[in-house]
């Protein structure tokens, strides 16, 4: 059985459930340090591990009037302290092939948005950082399709790459490779998420993680 390494976790089929959390943008360090602090205090009481997630620049907003966050600079400053303060790892978006190497200095993973997940430039800078990718699926493409992303950052001799399925598409596809699921992303129009009483019927198994992968 194969596992994933991430800082001093390791995720795999045999392992505990691992829960990626945190604020959609980052606002203060304090901020931050309190949701991964009492977000690890709860993983740590239901035996679960944790990977604090948030971001620097949301911009792929759907509104222009949407708040977008600290940008690069200070936003990795906040991650950064994250991680001393708490001990945990971190993970953040990147939306250019530029920002992947300093994002990667701080961050454990590098997650790729939905609407950018066939960019190839992005993709391979990621890639090349040797940082674990996380992969979110956009809607507009079928859950095969994604074996061809995988196959973008695999050229880079990165492996530890993860397809994230977003939003409304449920659909498991055995390509051997290691998911996650996003049972919060969804909704179309100005602001994304599901209601909270959607979440219980929505999540399965948040880290599903399959074939050469596990």
């Amino acid at each position: 059985m194969k596992h994933v390494q991430i800082a001093d976790l390791t995720i795999g089929n045999d392992r505990p459930l691992t829960i990626i959390a945190g604020p959609c943008q980052l606002e203060s360090a304090d901020h931050a340090q309190m949701i991964a602090g009492k977000m690890k205090e709860a993983c740590d009481a239901a035996g679960a591990q944790y990977i604090f997630k948030a971001s620097y620049d949301k911009a792929n907003r759907t509104s222009i009037s949407g708040v977008r966050g600290p940008g690069m600079e200070e936003g990795l400053e906040m991650l950064a302290s994250v991680k001393k303060a708490i001990g945990v790892p971190v993970l953040t978006d990147i939306h250019t092939p530029e920002q992947c190497a300093a994002a990667a200095q701080v961050c454990d993973v590098l997650q790729i948005p939905a609407l950018l997940c066939r960019q190839t430039d992005l993709i391979l800078a990621a890639g090349h950082t040797g940082a674990a990718i996380n992969v979110k699926k956009g809607q507009f493409l079928a859950p095969w399709d994604m074996q061809n992303i995988v196959t973008k950052i695999e050229s880079t001799g990165n492996e530890t790459d993860h397809a994230n399925r977003t939003g409304h598409l449920f659909w498991i596809q055995h390509t051997g490779h290691r998911h996650a699921f996003d049972p919060t992303n969804g909704n179309d129009g100005l602001s994304n998420g599901y209601g909270r009483h959607a979440l219980s019927s929505a999540t399965c198994r948040p880290w599903w993680l399959h074939g050469r992968a596990a």
